[in-house]
């Protein structure tokens, strides 16, 4: 595995193009092939999963759930110009920590540098710290080996020692450990109706989460069942949904609701209500596959 990270260190650190190579560039030519080596497989776009959702260029991915990030730059990028960015995405990222899994690594990269981040969890997300950079241009090959292989190497990850890896430099009073503001928790219920109806997958949406439906052929569907969003006062809101079918009078089942503004005919409270419970209940068992596919 090391050898072929080896070879790729070995061709772009004498290369003079390097600083010159464009994002696409980098990915094809510098990101991927480090992957491959460190035991992912690019060609699965599952595993390997290009522009994932929350706005990253790659997740890795095992068993389904994501466990990096990969934001990539062009290799003239300063790093240190986009780390907020990063900063947004660990944010998002604490709705994922709710439904109990999640990145543990988060990786900047222009191709020649390699900034590491780890996520620090106690039931949500708590902390975010920068613990590793790895300079192609600059380090000696076998140690930048030594340190992809220990924060990225897939077996490493699937056995945890890659985010133990990180924690254990994270303990150096030298590391900037940056507290994120906290999200309230996804009640409960939402997890607990949703495993108990086959098929619905709950998994990162553009503002929250959203609950998709796999239909009969094990394929996630485009819309929604339900998804939940965080409103201005920081409050879950839940928002139902019938997949857009006009056979259905949504105001009629879901009295007391208030419809989304812009967005169709969705309904939608606070998570907290009274009542949200009940109507998620309603819409779930009102939900087969002959009326929405």
């Amino acid at each position: 595995m090391s050898d072929e990270v080896l070879k790729v260190i070995e061709k772009w650190q004498s290369d003079e193009r390097l600083t010159s190579l464009n994002e696409a560039q980098v990915k094809q030519a510098i990101i991927l092939p480090i992957l491959r080596g460190l035991g992912w497989n690019p060609d699965d776009p599952y595993e390997v999963w290009p522009e994932y959702p929350v706005g990253v260029d790659y997740a890795l991915s095992l068993d389904d759930t994501p466990k990096v990030f990969i934001e990539a730059k062009n290799g003239a990028e300063q790093l240190g110009d986009h780390q907020e960015q990063l900063l947004d995405y660990a944010k998002f990222h604490q709705l994922l920590s709710c439904a109990k899994y999640g990145v543990d690594i988060v990786i900047l990269t222009n191709g020649i540098a390699w900034w590491f981040y780890l996520l620090f969890y106690n039931g949500k997300l708590r902390k975010f710290a920068k613990f590793e950079t790895v300079e192609l241009d600059k380090e000696d090959k076998g140690e930048i080996v030594q340190k992809l292989v220990a924060f990225l190497g897939k077996e490493n990850m699937r056995s945890g020692k890659a985010a133990q890896n990180g924690k254990n430099l994270c303990d150096s009073p030298q590391i900037q450990v940056i507290s994120l503001s906290e999200l309230p928790d996804v009640p409960p219920y939402v997890y607990e109706i949703a495993d108990r109806f086959d098929g619905i997958k709950i998994e990162p949406g553009n503002k929250g989460l959203a609950a998709k439906y796999r239909n009969k052929k094990g394929n996630i569907e485009g819309y929604n069942v339900f998804a939940l969003e965080l409103n201005s006062a920081n409050e879950w809101i839940l928002i139902l949904s019938y997949g857009n079918n006009p056979r259905f009078d949504i105001q009629k089942d879901f009295p007391g609701t208030k419809l989304q503004e812009k967005k169709g005919k969705h309904p939608r409270l606070p998570a907290s209500d009274k009542d949200a419970k009940a109507n998620l209940l309603r819409l779930l068992r009102g939900w087969e596959y002959k009326e929405v596919i």
